[in-house]
């Protein structure tokens, strides 16, 4: 007997206001995607480097220091934060991927979607 299928479940909805995290690599932003990319961007050059910037592809890249010293910012190793941007109903969702330039490596940007989005209020 086929079992019935369900539909699957619907994805969470963007914040009334500002941005929420929502997982270990995604941000809901409440914004449309123009506004968002201009603050994220600006977020960007607060955390890190930006050394890539495609507003076509909603796309930018920081260079960031994974592991530094906090207070001086020395130590770590140089990292490759990819920033992407899609559009949704009411808002932008943004995803983040983090790569290691030193070694081969993915590593999880939880920290960098937090600081992004203190960077973002």
């Amino acid at each position: 007997r086929p079992r019935p299928r369900r539909a699957p479940p619907s994805p969470p909805r963007p914040p009334a206001v500002g941005s929420t995290i929502v997982g270990d690599d995604t941000l809901l932003v409440a914004a449309p995607p123009p506004e968002a990319f201009g603050r994220l961007l600006e977020a960007g050059h607060r955390i890190g480097e930006v050394s890539y910037v495609d507003r076509s592809c909603g796309i930018f890249e920081v260079i960031v220091r994974e592991g530094a010293e906090p207070s001086t910012g020395a130590g770590g190793e140089s990292c490759s934060l990819l920033v992407t941007l899609q559009g949704r109903g009411r808002g932008s969702e943004v995803v983040l991927a983090l790569e290691c330039l030193e070694r081969a490596a993915s590593l999880s940007p939880a920290h960098y979607a937090r600081r992004l989005a203190a960077a973002l209020r």
